[in-house]
């Protein structure tokens, strides 16, 4: 999972709010950066990923819209396929046995479960995942309506502390235990076809986020050539009435 960084709650506006958790500050005062200095601190900080780099199949979205002044990315992961040893807590006790961004294989799986722990085994499929800090909520419904329009149905606007993020989420998933209380329940036969199913939906996936970069850069070119702003109503009508009459004087004139 590549590009994640962690960050503090920040404010979109540079404004003190009481900070009574902060005991180094006797006065209770802290300030939040500006949309823009929060953008500039998130490019610049190191990649605390695992993988300590961006999967190469989600890069272009990540760079196209880091490129863009109204968005910034925080964490991205274009797709993995996994074994994920579980012990008594999912998330505490749980470690990697296997990691691929890429289609798995069979060979790549059993070296990784010859020594079978006394917990469980888990095979996952997990498609893209991209959280991306927007300027404002309208930034965020227009980068929310073109991720939709690709299929990506399970994408949202978020609350990250003061800041409106978009969290893109894929469709594609696959789970199922291999290792059950350290005995193995999955023979070569299954392993086979949760592999094949996994390699299905991950080819799926990348074809999502192929359409996915299309369709950012076609609404930014789009969003670049759209009309100038119509006068307003009320405008348009004075201007119109004052044409009329500077015809009607010239008429008399003659």
């Amino acid at each position: 999972m590549g590009d994640y960084r962690q960050f503090k709650s920040l404010s979109t506006k540079g404004v003190p709010v009481p900070d009574t958790d902060n005991h180094k500050n006797p006065f209770g005062i802290q300030f939040f950066m500006s949309f823009d200095q929060q953008k500039r601190d998130n490019l610049k900080r190191l990649d605390k990923s695992i993988k300590k780099s961006i999967d190469e199949r989600i890069r272009g979205i990540v760079e196209f819209l880091n490129s863009l002044p109204a968005y910034f990315t925080t964490s991205s992961c274009s797709v993995r396929v996994m074994l994920l040893e579980r012990k008594k807590s999912w998330k505490k006790d749980s470690r990697f046995v296997y990691r691929e961004h890429e289609k798995a294989d069979l060979g790549g799986l059993k070296k990784n479960i010859t020594d079978l722990p006394r917990g469980d085994i888990i095979f996952k499929m997990e498609s893209a995942i991209l959280h991306v800090c927007c300027r404002t909520v309208e930034d965020a419904q227009k980068l929310l309506q073109a991720v939709r329009d690709v299929g990506l149905k399970r994408t949202g606007i978020i609350n990250i502390g003061r800041r409106v993020a978009v969290e893109i989420l894929g469709t594609e998933f696959l789970e199922a235990p291999v290792v059950i209380g350290g005995k193995a329940v999955a023979s070569d036969e299954y392993l086979n076809i949760l592999i094949k199913e996994a390699n299905k939906r991950l080819e799926q996936n990348h074809k999502r986020l192929i359409a996915l970069e299309e369709a950012l850069k076609r609404a930014q070119a789009l969003a670049q050539m759209a009309p100038p702003d119509l006068p307003d109503p009320e405008e348009l009508e004075e201007m119109e009435e004052s044409e009329r009459e500077r015809l009607e004087a010239l008429l008399d004139a003659v």
